[in-house]
């Protein structure tokens, strides 16, 4: 029998860079979309290779180049939403291998997909119950950063099934859709990164602060994205993903240290 040794570093690494590199992909696209947007009209572009097309050409065109900025952020935001989502569920799949490798000194190629097929539907909840699933002693760094992650996550459902539209099955009790909109703000030394060229002191450091905003929808209102909105979830969701896997490293550790000093 093929015996498959786990290095659980690598692991957590490799799946940290898949999803920097989505959020690395999805932040570019909505620049480029921004950039395109701003084109001149009368910007000569490459011929379609599309031989027949569907509707009124030129006059849909023309509308939807104007608006390809907020629609190229709205798929952004998606797609980063996404790439997280399933970034997450590997982490819980690797969570729970480890726990039941770890009750039973190994695990068998069968037994692993049936633990697969439980951790798809175990990953159907909201995130912060997810990460809750994933690190039982949250840092509060994580245990913030879950809690805005749920309020992206509503607004994912809106810019996915409804264009961005807010209707009432989004909305809380108060009857609005609020979500904690999160920036990242760059320091070098205690003076805020605002500009570019910027001049730097030397022995400067540079920080990174995030700062937590509400905003909110009402039924009718549509979700406004931009590519700077983008950048700065990008931002956030990759240091909430490297603080997930160094966590999670560190509970994986301390849970196969418990079973060697049990046995």
């Amino acid at each position: 029998m093929t015996q498959y040794v786990w290095n659980l570093t690598d692991d957590l690494n490799l799946l940290h860079s898949q999803v920097v590199e989505s959020l690395e992909e999805a932040a570019a696209f909505s620049t480029l979309s921004n950039q395109f947007s701003r084109l001149p009209e009368d910007s000569p572009l490459p011929e379609p290779e599309v031989v027949v097309r569907f509707g009124r050409v030129e006059e849909v065109a023309s509308r939807v180049r104007k608006g390809y900025s907020g629609l190229g952020a709205a798929f952004a935001v998606v797609s980063m939403i996404s790439a997280f989502e399933a970034y997450l569920t590997r982490l819980l799949l690797i969570r729970r291998s480890a726990e039941k490798a770890g009750q039973r000194g190994g695990l068998g190629g069968e037994e692993f997909n049936r633990l697969r097929t439980r951790v798809q539907g175990e990953s159907r909840t909201s995130p912060k119950r997810l990460v809750e699933k994933l690190v039982a002693s949250p840092s509060e760094n994580l245990r913030v950063g879950a809690e805005w992650l749920d309020g992206i996550y509503r607004v994912r459902v809106c810019l996915t099934h409804r264009r961005g539209l807010v209707d009432t099955r989004d909305v809380n009790e108060s009857g609005v859709l609020t979500a904690k909109w999160r920036k990242a703000e760059f320091h070098v030394g205690e003076k805020p990164l605002d500009h570019l060229p910027f001049r730097a002191e030397a022995g400067e450091q540079l920080s990174v602060r995030f700062v937590d905003e509400n905003r909110t929808w009402r039924p009718g209102d549509r979700i406004e994205v931009g590519p700077e909105d983008c950048h700065h979830m990008a931002f956030s969701l990759a240091f909430l993903a490297g603080w997930l896997k160094e966590e999670l490293h560190t509970e994986i550790q301390q849970l196969f240290g418990q079973r060697r000093n049990q046995s």
